[in-house]
């Protein structure tokens, strides 16, 4: 004794008679489509994003979820270390010793920070909410 699945109707209980060409009965097909999504802002290296009812149907049921893992291309300009970005900037040795105004390039424009003077080499200066 055996039992299994029908494999004229799949376990549904109906048979169609015309099936279209398309699917040929099964009720979906295979196919590609381009979507819009939302990146929200501020998403790192391996984040999935879940986007419902977009992913694959099942046998007889509604679509899945469709699941988006995200890969983040690293800048030419900018370092990413969490929530926070990395710039280099770049001083004469008058500058950094008697100190100096220079424009610093930020994901939100160009900001003026005030070099002190006696600044050394490697430094970092914050710059506080210009970070992700």
């Amino acid at each position: 004794m055996i039992q299994q699945v029908c494999g004229n109707c799949d376990g549904v209980g109906t048979l169609i008679r015309s099936p279209c060409m398309t699917c040929r009965g099964r009720g979906s097909e295979h196919g590609q489509v381009s979507e819009t999504i939302n990146i929200p802002k501020g998403v790192d290296n391996g984040v999935n994003l879940r986007v419902s009812k977009k992913g694959h149907a099942g046998a007889g049921g509604p679509p899945g979820d469709l699941i988006i893992h995200v890969k983040v291309r690293p800048h030419s300009y900018f370092r990413r270390d969490g929530t926070n970005i990395h710039t280099d900037l770049f001083l004469t040795i008058s500058q950094a010793v008697l100190g100096s105004e220079s424009k610093v390039r930020t994901l939100y424009g160009d900001v003026t920070i005030k070099v002190p003077p006696g600044t050394q080499h490697d430094e970092r200066k914050k710059i506080s909410n210009y970070g992700i």
